[in-house]
């Protein structure tokens, strides 16, 4: 296994540990604002890793099948894993901006469904951008 997979999964299940902790500990509604802000953060943390694992993992099942999950198969290159990091970065970011959208009191119907339309586009049009990028690599 690469060290960045090995470095997500890590940094991911020190995340849950600390929003664990955060949890089980401490009451919302008289929590200082200190705490709130660690909570939001070890939650976006564990969102992204969370969301980059199930991208590599959904990404290697899809095109090896059950034996693409074995431990021979994760050795990928780190140009294929920043892609299923930007994933789990945009899979992190739309759920807690439909969270602060919802919080913010927005209208409840059209937010979440344009949010995720929105990150949908992003991703589509990253992913043309650097097809495009990589067919005019080879080109030249």
């Amino acid at each position: 296994m690469k060290w960045y997979i090995s470095a997500t999964l890590l940094i991911t299940l020190i995340s849950l540990i600390g929003l664990g902790m955060i949890v089980f500990q401490f009451d919302p509604d008289t929590a200082p604002i200190n705490i709130r802000v660690l909570f939001f953060f070890s939650f976006f943390l564990a969102l992204w890793g969370l969301g980059t694992l199930m991208a590599l993992l959904l990404s290697l099942l899809l095109k090896k099948g059950l034996e693409g999950i074995s431990r021979r198969y994760l050795h990928i290159k780190a140009a294929e894993f920043s892609a299923f990091f930007r994933r789990g970065l945009l899979f992190a970011s739309g759920v807690l901006g439909i969270i602060f959208l919802r919080w913010w009191k927005g209208p409840d119907s059209f937010f979440p469904g344009i949010a995720i339309l929105l990150l949908v586009m992003i991703e589509m049009w990253s992913i043309q951008r650097s097809r495009t990028k990589t067919s005019t690599d080879k080109l030249s």
